[in-house]
């Protein structure tokens, strides 16, 4: 409520927001809002007159960046110990995620980063190879913006053969 003196004057707006309330809207999804400015004149009369305008702020969601907290994802097997059936040594895990768009739907992958490091004189082309498809994600899709990522690690036992006692 701001009054003048004169018959002219500018009336300044603002418009603040706390971001978080709106985090939620996806990339392109907007949230529309109109106010209505009213200025009346005060003519001391019964015919005191007003005039109106409409201000229109239009909030646009952007495309947040999922985040991944990590639940269990240190993997550890250990040669010739806790053998799955079929000679393989077995590891699971799990990551979740939330992405504060609410109408974004995840999906999750993964990609061997590259060559493993050994505490040995070298990795034989064999395992290095199976080590390439070792881990497997139980779910990587979702309906929703947020979930748990399962991943599995399995390998046969007899590649690690090669391994001396403490070596990894």
């Amino acid at each position: 409520n701001d009054s003048f003196t004169s018959n002219t004057g500018t009336i300044t707006w603002d418009f603040n927001l706390d971001n978080s309330l709106v985090q939620y809207l996806a990339e392109g999804e907007t949230i529309t809002v109109t106010y209505t400015i009213t200025v009346q004149d005060d003519s001391s009369t019964a015919t005191d007159t007003s005039a109106t305008q409409t201000v229109t702020v239009v909030i646009t969601g952007t495309n947040d960046t999922p985040v991944i907290t990590a639940v269990d994802v240190s993997g550890a097997v250990k040669e010739d110990t806790a053998l799955e059936a079929g000679n393989v040594l077995h590891d699971t895990g799990s990551v979740t995620f939330a992405d504060a768009d609410l109408t974004d739907h995840a999906t999750a992958s993964f990609a061997f980063v590259g060559d493993a490091t050994t505490s040995a004189a070298a990795i034989p082309g064999g395992l290095h190879t199976a080590l390439q498809s070792a881990l497997t994600l139980q779910n990587d899709s979702f309906t929703s913006n947020t979930g748990t990522i399962n991943w599995d690690f399995n390998l046969d036992n007899g590649l690690v053969q090669y391994l001396a006692e403490g070596e990894t």
